[in-house]
């Protein structure tokens, strides 16, 4: 009973899938970094283009410099205040709040303007941050910093030399540094992953469709299924069979607010065979029922359209909004 019911959903009950941004710098942009005003962005969109949530395929550092809004990332909200940076990474289901709220910028950074080694750091030590505030001493070098990197993209307009695109990410490498070191007093530096918990988490990434047994990707990596939950619960108080269980539920809240699959295919995407183990796991986890969860994400998705002040209309494709010169868009450095 149980598998015919979340079968039988209709389209209703499935909802509009959310939009999918891919990283398409405008024309005559020739890197893969990209700073646009929030200001830009307000006056390019319709009131409904930022509604509907949003799965991007490149890095998105939203900083605010002034006002307060709220903003969704992987279903957990997070305020935006003066000083507060909120990074959004690739296949996070995020949705905007209230724009005309708050200024600042919105850094998109594309698939090969980070280095390894910057990879590497993010990897071990800022991977996991999504909110952050800053302090009253790194806030002023992050500003000067974001200018630099506008006034150097101003260049990448035209016709660029290699020695522009290398200046770029060089001083994304300087932003996201400066992000990392200047966290406000309260919030201590992040320690360094493991190398066991940083293998660990990679091979999770790569297989957790296939497979949900800590065994498993013990004997892939060559320990003993201890060391990788010793090392996980280090890493993030989880233990390695909670680690794999969390990322499988996250992606299948992804699943059931991003696209209208019906339950079952989001099962077997997941390695469910059966429709109601993957209900089961699900529930246990995540306190609804998929189908439930559904309908709870559409209904907050009707209550930010008829917000929007234009309910039902369908918002049209984000990436125009995104894609904007900032090109007589003032400097919205605070004054300090």
């Amino acid at each position: 009973m149980v598998k015919n019911r979340q079968e039988e959903s209709t389209m209703a009950d499935r909802g509009r899938p959310a939009c999918e941004i891919c990283f398409n710098p405008p024309r005559g942009i020739t890197a893969d970094v990209d700073a646009v005003a929030l200001k830009a962005l307000r006056n390019d969109a319709a009131d409904t283009e930022f509604v509907a949530p949003q799965r991007l395929d490149f890095h998105l550092i939203i900083i605010v410099t002034s006002g307060s809004a709220q903003h969704t990332v992987d279903f957990m909200t997070y305020p935006l205040t003066e000083r507060t940076v909120l990074w959004i990474r690739p296949g996070q289901l995020q949705q905007w709040g209230n724009l005309h709220e708050c200024e600042g910028w919105a850094l998109l950074i594309g698939p090969t303007a980070l280095t390894t080694n910057l990879k590497t750091y993010l990897d071990q030590y800022s991977r996991d941050r999504t909110h952050r505030r800053l302090n009253e001493h790194g806030w002023p070098v992050l500003l000067d910093a974001i200018d630099s990197l506008v006034t150097i993209g101003e260049h990448s307009r035209r016709p660029a030399s290699p020695v522009h695109h290398c200046t770029l990410r060089h001083m994304l490498a300087v932003i996201i540094l400066v992000l990392s070191c200047s966290m406000a007093d309260h919030e201590p530096l992040a320690a360094p992953s493991s190398d066991v918990f940083l293998r660990f988490r990679q091979v999770v990434e790569a297989n957790y469709a296939r497979s949900r047994t800590v065994g498993n990707y013990a004997a892939m990596l060559g320990y003993s299924s201890r060391t990788l939950t010793r090392a996980c619960l280090a890493a993030t108080g989880r233990t390695a069979k909670q680690f794999i269980d969390d990322r499988i539920l996250l992606e299948a809240k992804r699943l059931l607010a991003d696209t209208a699959e019906p339950v079952g295919t989001i099962g077997r995407r997941l390695g469910f065979e059966d429709t109601s183990n993957f209900s089961r796991f699900f529930t246990k986890r995540a306190g609804r029922q998929p189908l439930e969860f559904r309908r709870f994400r559409q209904a907050e998705a009707r209550e930010s359209e008829w917000l929007a002040g234009k309910p039902g209309t369908a918002p049209r494709s984000a990436a125009n909004a995104l894609h904007v010169s900032n090109e007589k868009v003032p400097r919205l450095r605070p004054s300090l």
